[in-house]
């Protein structure tokens, strides 16, 4: 993502009134967040093997009608990522500090891919 962010205000001019608020472009993507596992490398992260299951069964009604049942279930293990920005120049030491601050506030993000499905159907045939 890309995004011009308003960090806060920076200074006042008291003859004209205005503030000024200090910004900055920046350009952030998630990156994985190390495991807290003994000797683990940066960005590492969690196990990311996982599986896909699935199975169905079909039943004969009669000749030309069957009822068919599915299921499929898809996991993987839960990845953690945050925040890394890259400034689109070099910063003051208070819009710095603004920036820090606001990356602090910004959670981590988990991603838990699973997911369960059950379909059922009737066919007919002529």
């Amino acid at each position: 993502m890309s995004q011009r962010i308003g960090l806060g205000v920076t200074g006042v001019n008291l003859i004209t009134q205005k503030a000024t608020i200090a910004s900055v472009g920046i350009s952030g993507a998630l990156t994985p967040v190390a495991s807290q596992d003994a000797g683990a490398r940066p960005g590492s992260g969690a196990s990311k093997w996982g599986g896909n299951l699935g199975g169905g069964l079909q039943f004969g009604v009669s000749k030309n009608i069957t009822v068919i049942a599915e299921g499929r279930y898809f996991y993987f293990p839960s990845q953690k990522y945050e925040w890394t920005v890259k400034a689109d120049r070099l910063l003051s030491s208070i819009e710095q500090s603004l920036l820090n601050a606001t990356l602090t506030r910004a959670p981590q993000v988990e991603f838990k891919p699973r997911f369960f499905q059950v379909t059922g159907g009737i066919t007919i045939g002529f």
